[in-house]
């Protein structure tokens, strides 16, 4: 299983990206015969686990940090490729203009 930790920022981060959600646990979530289950067991009741957690899934609305998931490109990565691209075209004018800063 392993262990990870984030600072208070980074994980605040995480889940204004939408790579991270908050579900409120309840204690039926885990059921006390989980602990004597071999790893079969638990894994075929995993798929009903899910459907009864989903509905209960919270996650940060779509902002400028919410990452792209499938053929969606986020208002963030947007903004950043569009500024990446006039960065370019800037400097294209300036070398063209000889470098002296006049773009007209």
């Amino acid at each position: 299983w392993g262990y990870a930790g984030w600072s208070r920022a980074q994980l605040m981060g995480e889940i204004a990206r939408g790579s991270w959600g908050l579900c409120r646990a309840l204690d039926s979530d885990l059921p006390s015969s989980w602990a004597r289950a071999t790893e079969d067991e638990l894994r075929a009741q995993l798929p009903a686990m899910w459907d009864s957690l989903y509905p209960r899934f919270i996650f940060a609305p779509k902002n400028e940090l919410t990452e792209s998931y499938g053929d969606e490109e986020s208002e963030g990565l947007r903004r950043r490729r569009d500024l990446r691209r006039i960065a370019i075209y800037r400097d294209l004018l300036l070398r063209r203009n000889g470098g002296n800063g006049l773009l007209s």
